[in-house]
């Protein structure tokens, strides 16, 4: 199950990034195009989250992650080498998620007495 839900998310995520380069004339290589993508990214695992498919928090000792479930981290436009802005490659979107995994065995124990 979980690596169902591994290919799924990264399956949406691409849709919804492809989606984002698709459905602009330009998108532009500036802060906010990057912010952009990582809305797309945001979105998917926001949408994964309402179904209960993310853990509410990927350490809940620690709060790595905090109550969203899951964090997206997008580069700065002045930390991206030149030879990645001129072959026009955004790096660095990363995105750290817990599944949160599912039943596969239910054991129920009940007794019945006499009224």
């Amino acid at each position: 199950d979980q690596q169902i839900l591994i290919d799924a998310l990264t399956l949406d995520v691409q849709a919804a990034v492809l989606a984002l380069l698709q459905g602009s004339e330009v998108l532009p290589y500036t802060q906010e195009g990057i912010e952009q993508v990582g809305s797309a990214v945001r979105g998917v695992l926001s949408e994964y989250a309402d179904r209960a498919l993310l853990a509410p928090s990927g350490d809940p000792d620690a709060g790595l992650i905090g109550t969203l479930g899951y964090r997206v981290t997008t580069p700065a436009i002045g930390d991206i080498a030149a030879a990645q802005k001129a072959a026009r490659n955004l790096p660095d979107v990363t995105f750290l998620a817990r599944g949160a995994g599912a039943l596969q065995a239910v054991v129920i124990a009940g007794t019945i007495t006499e009224l």
